[in-house]
């Protein structure tokens, strides 16, 4: 199984992963993979699969930075925290790089959060993440995703929150021409920076999205029936939306474009290159994509927040950290002091 026992109590929880963390950005040969129970039991494994075979429901399983393939689709109730998907806040850890991820029934009300999913195509690409089976409240955060989720299965109550989310198919830049395919109710889609079409089949919330890509064959479009969507930003206009209710919009997407759809205190006339600090089409991590400062749009959400990703209840932080320990920071010494230590410094935070 290649995975070592500990008895950790839980004051020293934060020690053990940011060393796990620390293990890795010292470019150790072999990566370490955290399995931590609920009652402090942990377990260090050497593959991503050891660690998956060993975990049961309900455990915490700590990536490090790298890349890694899951032989096996999850079937687990596992929450996954990566070290980051941004290159500059996780410069220090590395990546955490998951090459596709497919969830089965038992995956239910686990999560995946602060990873790069990736999908090896240059195009046509497969989705990163296919829902396959009936899975109820999962959570996505915090990540980047190369080409989009798929759902195959009518599922309830996904969090979708805090990431990038490219796009799956074929024919654009994204290599495809859906970023989300919803099926089920009751999902949270919010502050997400989304680049191509979304569908879903009814019950759902957007609230707080960027929906940002607009290019011949691979604009972002919506094809939706009796959803809310609120406080987005859309840059391209859809008529495939219909019975759906339009609050605080910025862009033609206001509900005047579909049927039988209610809209509420909307900006249509709003113009995309004046909205943000810095922000070019596609996608780039060097985007500033913070309202200008002086924005009419820093208090227009319906909470009184601003719209976009950094308003309303999931505000995205900085670097789209995610909530677990995190190293930002490292200064090691070149040669050992007069008593032969080496001065090592590193710094650990989490998104809160």
């Amino acid at each position: 199984m290649h995975c070592l026992y500990y008895a950790n109590s839980c004051n020293k929880l934060l020690l053990l992963i940011a060393t796990v963390l620390l293990s890795q950005s010292l470019k150790a040969q072999t990566p370490q993979f955290a399995i931590v129970r609920s009652d402090g039991t942990t377990y260090i494994c050497t593959s991503i699969d050891s660690a998956y075979d060993k975990a049961i429901n309900g455990d915490y399983i700590y990536l490090p930075g790298g890349s890694f393939t899951l032989s096996n689709p999850i079937n687990k109730k596992i929450q996954f925290f990566g070290a980051g998907c941004h290159p500059d806040s996780s410069v220090v850890t590395a990546k955490t790089v998951l090459n596709g991820i497919t969830l089965n029934s038992g995956a239910s009300e686990g999560s995946i959060t602060g990873c790069y999913i990736n999908a090896y195509c240059y195009n046509g690409c497969p989705p990163t993440i296919v829902v396959s089976g009936q899975v109820n409240s999962y959570s996505i955060t915090n990540c980047y995703l190369n080409s989009g989720i798929r759902f195959d299965s009518a599922c309830t109550f996904f969090k979708i929150t805090n990431n990038i989310i490219g796009a799956y198919g074929g024919g654009c830049l994204y290599g495809g021409s859906y970023s989300i395919q919803l099926l089920g109710q009751n999902h949270l889609i919010s502050n997400n920076i989304i680049l191509a079409t979304v569908s879903s089949s009814g019950g759902n919330i957007y609230r707080n999205n960027i929906f940002s890509y607009c290019q011949q064959w691979c604009s972002t479009s919506l094809s939706c029936s009796n959803e809310l969507f609120e406080n987005n930003i859309f840059k391209c206009a859809s008529t495939g939306v219909s019975n759906s209710i339009f609050k605080n919009n910025i862009g033609r997407n206001d509900g005047t474009d579909g049927q039988n759809n209610q809209g509420y205190n909307n900006y249509p006339s709003a113009i995309w290159d004046s909205l943000f600090v810095g922000y070019t089409d596609g996608w780039s991590f060097s985007n500033n994509i913070h309202l200008k400062p002086n924005s009419q749009f820093q208090t227009a959400g319906t909470d009184g927040t601003e719209l976009g990703i950094y308003g309303g209840a999931f505000p995205t932080n900085e670097g789209w950290i995610p909530s677990n320990p995190h190293i930002y920071y490292k200064k090691i010494a070149t040669e050992t002091n007069s008593n032969g230590q080496l001065q090592i410094q590193y710094k650990v935070r989490t998104n809160n």
